[in-house]
């Protein structure tokens, strides 16, 4: 059974999820470029730099960016944690 701080954070991260912004293949590749990966998937990856930290678990949070439908995003800030509970769901 899930807890609440589970459902929260899922609500959380459907909330960002919801608000990827589309960008160019060009600017995903770059992104990928830009430095070696830290996590990589078949649909996305996560930037190496960490840009902030989780508030409540103090983990971490990297640029995340998928592709999803031959399109490309950058959904946010993301611990890996939450990269791969949303690469399972695929997005």
């Amino acid at each position: 059974m899930r807890g609440l701080g589970d459902i929260k954070k899922s609500m959380l991260l459907t909330k960002q999820i919801e608000k990827k912004k589309e960008v160019s293949k060009e600017e995903y590749e770059r992104m990928f470029e830009v430095l070696p990966p830290n996590v990589v998937a078949k649909n996305g990856f996560l930037v190496d730099e960490p840009m902030d930290h989780d508030s409540d678990t103090g983990q971490p949070r990297f640029q995340m960016f998928v592709e999803e439908d031959g399109k490309y995003y950058d959904v946010g800030f993301a611990t890996k944690a939450d990269f791969n509970m949303l690469i399972i769901k695929k997005i």
